[in-house]
C-alpha cells in the first residue's frame, strides 16, 4: 500500500493497521495513543470511538479523526519548529515566495520534503544505529558499486545546485548519513 498502512483482516492492534468489518472500520493511526473505531450506517458516519486494542472494548469518544501519510517527516509543532530554525540557520531568512518553507510552516507537505529530513530531527538514525556492535552483515549483488554511484550522483547534484536560492539543498553528508554507507565494504565512504 502506498501509504505504508497495513491491512489487518481481523483486528487493528498496532499503529499503522486497519481492519474492515461490515459497517465498522478500525484504524490505528501512526502516532496515535489509541486506535479508533468508525461506526458507519450505510454512507453515514455515526460515531468515532477510541478502543483498547487487546480487549476491543470502547474506551471513549473522539470528535474527529486525522489520518496523515506515513512518512519520516512528521509535521507536528516540534518538528516544524526544528525545520524552521535549521532552514533559517543554513539558508538565511526565507522570502514569502519560498514554497517549501511556507508549506512546512503551515503544516503542509511539500513535494520532496524528505530531502530536508535532517532539518526535522535532532539526529538522523538508521537501522545500523540499532544493531549491536560486531553484527555481521551480508550483502548480495554489487551493493558497493551502487553505493559509490549513488554517493557520486548525490554529490554531483549538490555541487551543481547548491547555489540555487529558490531550491536550497542540504549537503549530502546531512541528507544521507555516512555511517549507514560506511558499513558496506569497498565503498571508500
Amino acid at each position: 500500500d502506498v501509504t505504508g498502512v497495513q491491512v489487518c483482516a481481523l483486528r487493528s492492534r498496532e499503529p499503522g493497521e486497519y481492519a474492515l468489518r461490515g459497517g465498522i472500520v478500525d484504524v490505528f493511526p501512526p502516532g496515535s495513543e489509541e486506535p479508533l473505531r468508525l461506526d458507519l450506517f450505510g454512507d453515514t458516519l455515526e460515531s468515532i470511538r477510541t478502543f483498547d486494542p487487546l480487549s476491543q472494548r470502547t474506551t471513549g469518544n473522539s470528535p474527529d479523526l486525522s489520518l496523515k501519510p506515513v512518512s519520516e517527516v512528521l509535521l507536528d509543532p516540534d518538528s516544524i519548529s526544528r525545520f524552521r530554525a535549521g532552514y533559517t540557520a543554513r539558508f538565511g531568512v526565507p522570502g514569502d515566495d519560498d514554497p517549501l518553507y511556507t508549506a512546512v510552516s503551515a503544516g503542509r507537505r511539500h513535494p520532496g520534503v524528505e530531502h530536508w529530513l535532517a532539518l526535522f530531527h535532532d539526529r538522523l538514525e538508521t537501522l545500523f544505529d540499532y544493531l549491536p556492535a560486531g553484527t555481521q552483515l551480508a550483502f548480495a549483488g554489487q551493493i558497493d558499486e551502487a553505493i559509490r554511484r549513488f554517493w557520486a550522483d548525490t554529490t554531483q547534484r549538490y555541487t551543481f545546485m547548491r547555489h540555487d536560492r529558490e531550491r536550497p539543498l542540504l549537503p549530502p553528508a546531512e541528507r544521507v548519513t555516512s555511517r549507514a554507507l560506511s558499513v558496506v565494504p569497498n565503498t571508500g565512504l
